[in-house]
């Protein structure tokens, strides 16, 4: 979209002395002529673009000018960036209020044709980012993340592991690494001390997050990118070897938290929030579980653990009708 290509020149513009149009067209992937096009597109709104002919010349900007570009800072600037990565801020966070300054100074900036289309676009287009059925991820120290991994600080997690839908709580010191977004999920890629080793932490299980005074540096040979698809296989190698006892759950009145200990496959009937298929791992396992959610959920299969739910509700039936 040629309006994204104007800004985007003019980023460039702004951070280098001089730019050669092949430069530009090869950052942008299109054809030089088109370049010149867009030039000429921001002369016109009065954007004093200078050209130099020759080996060393190019495109710049005339001395002493500036846009709202500059006026931006660090924080705007790499928000707007990650968004540009497809990584959204949640929604009240300081990354958001960040990205919306960030957009009004790129606003200003723009040719004054392109500032209906602009607005016209603001009105008519709406991205929702949550899911139908599921609740929406909270994720409250995601603020707290950014700053201490943009700014190598040592961060203090509570943070709660789900094993065998066993939860257990620890508090870690842990180095932050990176942080990568799969899907809608959020993960935290860091050196926990108590281990002493590269650990990934699920955003959403962090239950406190405390930014320290301590510094770190990351290894050089370290690139998150490459370790997170290594790890990315690894745990798809641990996954297959957990073991896997499917149940078709009808939820009633379990609490969120009580959710939260269930390892959740997917929803089966996507217009149904309240049923679910969940992984209990083994038989008597889930014999267990399911007596200790007691009326909270209804089993729908297997019918073997059903039949054991409606066997056990009868006996207890019966004690009592005895006494």
């Amino acid at each position: 979209m040629r309006i994204h290509r104007l800004l985007g020149i003019l980023l460039l513009l702004e951070s280098r002395e001089c730019i050669k149009a092949k430069d530009l067209a090869e950052a942008f992937e299109v054809s030089k002529r088109t370049i010149h096009r867009d030039i000429d597109i921001l002369c016109e709104s009065g954007v004093p673009i200078t050209s130099i002919a020759g080996p060393i010349g190019g495109y710049s900007l005339m001395d002493g000018y500036t846009s709202n570009v500059k006026t931006m800072n660090v924080d705007e600037l790499l928000t707007l960036y990650l968004s540009g990565m497809g990584l959204h801020p949640t929604q009240y966070s300081n990354a958001n209020t960040n990205l919306k300054n960030a957009i009004l100074k790129l606003e200003n900036t723009v040719p004054q044709k392109y500032t209906d289309d602009i607005e016209k676009a603001k009105e008519r287009f709406h991205f929702d980012p949550d899911s139908w059925w599921e609740d929406k991820i909270n994720l409250p120290y995601l603020d707290i993340l950014r700053k201490s991994l943009m700014q190598s600080k040592k961060i203090k997690l509570t943070y709660t592991n789900l094993s065998m839908g066993t939860q257990q709580t620890k508090t870690r010191i842990v180095r932050p690494y990176g942080l990568v977004v799969k899907k809608s999920e959020w993960y935290l890629v860091a050196f926990c001390e108590s281990k002493n080793a590269l650990r990934v932490f699920k955003c959403s299980r962090i239950a406190e997050a405390f930014k320290l005074n301590d510094t770190f540096s990351i290894p050089s040979d370290f690139q998150l990118e490459s370790f997170w698809k290594k790890w990315i296989v690894n745990f798809k190698d641990l996954l297959s070897n957990v073991p896997f006892y499917p149940v078709n759950l009808r939820l009633l009145s379990i609490t969120k938290a009580e959710l939260s200990n269930m390892d959740v496959i997917e929803q089966l009937q996507p217009n149904k929030k309240d049923i679910i298929l969940v992984n209990l791992y083994t038989y008597d396992n889930a014999c267990k579980r399911i007596i200790e959610y007691g009326n909270t959920v209804e089993v729908l299969s297997p019918e073997p653990l059903r039949n054991f739910v409606i066997s056990n509700a009868k006996d207890i039936i019966n004690i009592y009708l005895e006494n």
